[in-house]
């Protein structure tokens, strides 16, 4: 099968562009033929205008339906439009008469800021009534003008077809599925695939055996990472075990999260896939903490391939993701379940039972199956 994916990368790498380069190894390595067309959104002087072409960029969708008809694909699988791209692309597809996936990996089609999160809480103002609140809110980049490009994106998107234009949408998640659903997207066409993460290997040992505890995130709001310290103080889990968390991670909040750090935690910054894959086949557990409605979490199913248990808050789809892979509870009482830190043998159960979960959920093979019935499905 031919295939083009289309992704505008993120200026600071995140989740959605990792899914994107694991998408397409994996469909090669099953004998695809894929190709990936990746903008880049500019920086500097270049950015104003490219910002306020991003509510419909003519240039980028005759650019994007050359593309097609060069490539001829079978199906264009549409990750990211923001903004480089625009929703321009996808009548632009349509026209050339090629099928449409599009993975919807955040709330980009509702929100203007795309995460439902505004003032610590989150915010379901928009889903179903439109953008435009997210102007008054100054949402995004917390300017009214740049939420305005943001709110006539969403706009302009809907009021020109361009969501019309795809066939299917992909939910990582039934939470990012239920909320499109309220926004106005029909049930069937929107299918349920979650994401996947490759085999880490075998464990360093039990975690039992281990005192070490993990916070992997983005040190921004809605990461949930200054609740986790404060719950991780509370608890008095570091006294009673002997742990220490380590946060990894870099975002605007670093500085006074660690001025502000409680006893046992330390904040080891930024590491890359290798070495965090290697932490967490040696650490005890992890902390998840999030706040916001995580679309999927990538890092969760990431703890369960590596038989790492998860304690954290049951916001979003968190509870479903881990299962008995770990200790999950409500925000409020995510003091209470770190607890579970201190039973050894829960924990190396919890381990068995993510791993299994991950094999059975999340592993490359399950996530092929679903692509390619998909794209069967269209062609």
């Amino acid at each position: 099968m031919r295939l083009l994916l289309l992704h505008t990368r993120h200026r600071a790498p995140g989740g959605e562009d990792r899914v994107v380069e694991a998408e397409s190894a994996l469909l090669r390595r099953a004998g695809h033929t894929v190709n990936v067309e990746v903008r880049v959104n500019p920086t500097g002087s270049a950015t104003i205008a490219a910002f306020a072409r991003a509510p419909w960029n003519s240039t980028a969708a005759r650019e994007i339906a050359a593309l097609v008809r060069a490539t001829r694909p079978d199906v264009v699988h549409v990750h990211n439009t923001w903004f480089a791209m625009s929703p321009a692309v996808l009548p632009a597809v349509r026209a050339t008469g090629t099928p449409i996936v599009m993975t919807l990996h955040n709330y980009r089609l509702i929100c203007a800021d795309h995460t439902l999160f505004r003032d610590g809480a989150i915010c379901l103002d928009c889903v179903g009534r439109g953008p435009w609140r997210g102007v008054q809110h100054r949402c995004y980049g917390e300017s009214a003008a740049r939420s305005a490009v943001a709110a006539a994106t969403i706009s302009m998107g809907r009021r020109r077809g361009a969501w019309d234009a795809v066939d299917r949408f992909v939910a990582p998640s039934d939470v990012v599925r239920n909320v499109h659903i309220d926004a106005g997207i029909a049930p069937e066409r929107i299918v349920m695939k979650p994401h996947f993460t490759d085999d880490p290997g075998p464990r360093h040992g039990m975690p039992s055996a281990s005192r070490e505890v993990l916070l992997v995130a983005r040190l921004a709001p809605g990461k949930g990472v200054a609740s986790a310290l404060r719950a991780w103080a509370d608890s008095g889990i570091a006294a009673r075990t002997g742990c220490t968390l380590h946060v990894l991670g870099e975002g605007p909040l670093r500085a006074d999260l660690e001025r502000d750090r409680p006893q046992g935690v330390v904040f080891d910054g930024w590491v890359d896939a290798a070495a965090l894959r290697d932490r967490m086949l040696g650490a005890r557990a992890m902390l998840f903490a999030s706040e916001w409605l995580e679309p999927f979490g990538l890092t969760l199913i990431e703890a369960l391939a590596a038989g790492l248990p998860v304690v954290g808050s049951n916001i979003g789809e968190t509870p479903r993701i881990v299962a008995d892979g770990g200790a999950i509870g409500p925000p409020e009482r995510l003091a209470d379940a770190l607890t579970a830190l201190a039973d050894g043998a829960a924990l190396d159960a919890m381990s068995a039972a993510g791993r299994a979960r991950w094999a059975g959920h999340y592993a490359p093979t399950v996530a092929l199956d679903a692509l390619e019935a998909l794209y069967r499905d269209l062609v």
